[in-house]
């Protein structure tokens, strides 16, 4: 048989599958990837500007400033000060502030006391008495009064005013 003469079209072969539009799967897909990474960013972001770390990231910044000065009494005094405020600072994020911005003197220390473990008496005081002593009769531990400070930061059990912490 001749195919000459058969009247034959040629094969047409369909188009090829586009990606676009796309299947409901990768759709599902993508979603995904991006909820995903966003509450990625979201949990990164909350770590890093978490009050305890902030605490402590400034805590390291005091005792790397007091480490690298002459540790005089001014310095001495200049650290305790440093330590005091970042106490009250954090304390005011993590706990009700009605309840701790009133707080000063004995009544910080025994609050301190109170929310920490390792508080003695010797390493608290300065906390008072630091910012009004001479500096003629100023003499504290400020590596073990650095080290309380990294200790409270950490144990603090906070009522937060937001939820953040538990």
């Amino acid at each position: 048989m001749d195919t000459s003469q058969l009247q034959l079209r040629n094969i047409h072969l369909p188009e090829p599958i586009s990606w676009w539009p796309l299947a409901y799967g990768w759709w599902l897909l993508l979603l995904l990837i991006i909820v995903i990474v966003g509450l990625g960013v979201w949990r990164l972001r909350h770590y890093r500007t978490s009050p305890r770390r902030y605490a402590l990231r400034v805590l390291a910044q005091i005792d790397r400033r007091y480490q690298t000065s002459k540790k005089t009494p001014l310095d001495q005094q200049q650290a305790v000060v440093e330590c005091n405020v970042l106490l009250k600072r954090t304390a005011l994020s993590l706990y009700p502030q009605a309840d701790i911005a009133r707080l000063s003197g004995e009544d910080w220390i025994q609050f301190l006391k109170q929310h920490s473990k390792n508080a003695e008496d010797e390493i608290v005081q300065p906390l008072v008495l630091g910012p009004y002593q001479a500096l003629d009769s100023f003499n504290a531990d400020i590596p073990s009064l650095i080290t309380f400070c990294r200790q409270w930061i950490r144990q603090a059990k906070a009522k937060a005013n937001d939820g953040v912490w538990k």
